[in-house]
């Protein structure tokens, strides 16, 4: 399942309603699809433990989220993000930027709720401005200095008012930005008014010989105000910058730490997440956090049962449940169960305890312990001297730190801190350096590589979420009908749907430079998950469910007809898949067979090319294999000749003749060996 942040409403409704037809054996994603795949493997959990109710619950969660948070402001998904109390107001101007119409809406909101959260700052220049503002009026001739306040004071309250009205409101509301002729108009207008004021309350007569300075002080007058408004803008800019910087480092690069802040009505999101998981797989919300170790084998482990026990092969595991993470300080990524060959991996005791809640930490330390008993007189520490708690084992892993490793979305929500021991050099050893670990789709946001088999023998699904293609597939505004709407949700009817992509049209006016960096971002992030979506064997089982702007990502406040609709979306998908895959009988052919024939007919091109390649015929290879540079026994040297010898015959035989290339279904892939993630 795809990353998305809030679009993560979407898999709710979606896994309750395949949990109808299928058994979840692999569950899989980034992000908020960590989120999404986590609830899966506890409802599956439970299911296998006798709780009926855990897919009832998850398919209500939507529908909870939407609601408006108890003694709270805004709905049950907004209140998950809490701030820390440093950062709460770069969280306003955040809140205040999103759902808007455009970017020039996103701006004045962010822009006005700056001057709110910083109103000392906007006070003070509006103070000086007024100052000013005062002393051109008196410039102009003889004036008590109450009677060029009060005239200051009303100027400027008539230069809010309407530049609220003719500028700011439009907007904001509309996203229309105020033409220059009308920019322009207000200006000279600020200027004539200016000037006729101060020829009338100073008491001299006009065109006197004092016109000039009227007409400096009127000139001054209007440029005084703007100019003050952008003072105050860019010394609030700079404090919320400053600021910003400063609280980041303070919580671990991210506004939101996931834990529930201090006054908070509602739980934050990972304290939430880790009561929730348990309750889905009909465990009480205070006992010790559902582990890998539980899903593995089916059944609860006791709480004294803490020793460090070896990985079950992913093939034995009852239910696998595998997340993507990213260690940005390494530049790597990692799947978490962490494969054989990872390195040690070790965290700070006070540190984690201002991401997890206390049952998680109380879990870690004890397991922690017992995983690594030697690190009681072999300690590993840090350069400052702290002793370090080395990663338990797999199997003693709780889900929710799967999930928060996967979804520490940047700046958003804290990354997480983890040490390793670097071997490069001496001097590298002495001490354990840190290692960031922050949202798993940095490097993978849709891992179509998890659980995928050369013949597979069960249906993988995969979720993709997508932008709206407003031009060509707009999607209605009405009620949503699955049956006939496929613009919202689209699944390939045949192996052949599916190969083209739909990406939105580059802006190309100057502005269009941050659409361009954000588009390299993007693609950074995200060319390798692209690649294979119309790759055969995988477009066919994707569903792709299309967003509005407003919907899902950082729309932290969606309102709750936003998230019906994406909660409805995917309940639709999941029914195009069920219909696809697991009907027969139907007038379009079964989408599992379908699928299987078009796996078997792409492993046997790749088998085919394999063993006609040139390399193959080439002698130095069994010369390499009769001598004794492999180190095999003698038994092992023979299986590996045998190997070797069918592969070259088979090879040889297919050299002429009948070729399955042209069968193949294309784009053609190629085989290649790639590292394990």
């Amino acid at each position: 399942m795809k990353g998305g942040i809030t679009s993560g409403v979407v898999y709710p409704r979606l896994i309750s309603r395949l949990s109808a037809t299928y058994r979840f054996k692999n569950i899989g994603g980034t992000s908020a699809g960590a989120i999404a795949a986590a609830g899966a493997a506890a409802a599956e959990f439970g299911r296998l433990g006798g709780n009926t109710r855990g897919f009832e619950e998850l398919a209500q969660l939507p529908e909870t989220l939407g609601k408006t948070a108890p003694k709270a402001r805004g709905s049950r998904l907004r209140h998950l993000f809490q701030p820390s109390k440093a950062l709460s107001r770069h969280f306003d101007v955040l809140l205040a930027a999103l759902n808007q119409p455009g970017k020039m809406a996103l701006a004045v909101n962010a822009l006005g709720t700056l001057l709110l959260r910083y109103w000392a700052l906007a006070w003070i220049v509006a103070v000086m401005t007024l100052a000013i503002a005062t002393a051109l009026i008196r410039s102009a001739g003889p004036m008590p200095w109450p009677s060029a306040l009060w005239m200051s004071l009303g100027g400027s309250a008539l230069w809010l008012a309407a530049g609220w009205l003719l500028a700011w409101r439009p907007a904001r509301v509309s996203n229309q930005a105020p033409s220059t002729g009308r920019m322009v108009g207000c200006g000279l207008v600020s200027v004539l008014a200016g000037i006729a004021a101060l020829a009338l309350l100073s008491g001299q007569p006009w065109a006197t010989s004092s016109w000039v300075s009227f007409t400096l002080a009127g000139l001054a007058w209007a440029l005084v105000l703007p100019l003050g408004f952008g003072l105050a803008l860019v010394l609030c800019a700079w404090r919320f910058g400053q600021t910003l910087l400063a609280g980041l480092h303070q919580n671990f690069w991210g506004i939101c730490s996931g834990r529930t802040q201090e006054g908070q009505p509602v739980d934050g999101l990972t304290d939430w997440l880790t009561g929730y998981f348990n309750a889905l797989a009909g465990l009480h919300a205070s006992a010790r956090p559902l582990t890998l170790g539980d899903l593995w084998d089916g059944v609860r482990h006791a709480d004294d049962d803490q020793a460090p026990k070896d990985d079950i092969p992913p093939r034995r595991r009852c239910i696998n449940l595998e997340v993507m993470t990213t260690a940005v300080s390494r530049r790597m990524c990692h799947a978490i169960p962490f494969k054989q060959g990872a390195p040690a991996y070790y965290y700070d005791a006070d540190e984690w305890s201002r991401i997890f809640p206390d049952t998680v930490m109380n879990w870690l330390k004890t397991t922690s312990l017992r995983a690594r008993p030697e690190d009681i007189t072999n300690e590993v520490t840090t350069k400052a001297g702290r002793t370090l708690y080395r990663l338990p084992c797999n199997s003693h892993l709780p889900v929710v730190v799967l999930v928060r490793m996967s979804l520490s979305f940047p700046v958003l929500l804290s990354a997480v801190p983890m040490y390793a021991v670097d071997y490069s050099g001496k001097q590298a050893q002495a001490h354990a350096k840190r290692v960031w670990f922050s949202d798993g789709g940095i490097a993978s946001n849709m891992p179509l590589h998890f659980f995928d088999e050369v013949l597979p023998q069960h249906p993988t699904f995969a979720v993709n979420l997508k932008d709206e293609d407003v031009l060509d597939h707009p999607i209605g505004d009405g009620p949503f009908n699955c049956s006939t709407d496929k613009n919202r949700v689209y699944l390939p009817e045949d192996g052949k749907g599916g190969l083209q992509q739909f990406w939105a049209s580059p802006d190309d006016s100057p502005a269009g430079l941050v659409g361009f960096l954000w588009n390299i971002v993007n693609t950074m992030q995200s060319w390798r998950d692209e690649i294979q979506l119309p790759m055969p064997g995988y477009r066919d089982r994707i569903v792709q469910i299309a967003q509005k702007a407003k919907e899902g990502g950082l729309n932290l406040d969606m309102p709750s007809g936003h998230i019906s609709a994406l909660a409805q979306a995917g309940d639709c998908a999941a029914q195009r898949l069920v219909d696809r895959f697991a009907v027969t009988g139907q007038t379009a052919p079964n989408g599992w067979e379908v699928h299987r024939s078009i796996r078997l007919k792409t492993f046997l091109a790749l088998a085919e090319d394999l063993v006609k390649h040139p390399s193959l015929s080439d002698p130095e290879w069994e010369t390499i294999l009769r001598g004794s540079g492999l180190g095999y026994t003698a038994a092992e040297k023979q299986r590996a000749i045998d190997i070797y010898i069918g592969l070259r015959n088979i090879g040889s035989q297919a050299q002429v003749g009948t070729t399955l290339a042209t069968k193949a279904p294309k784009p053609r892939p190629v085989l290649r060996i790639v590292p394990r993630i």
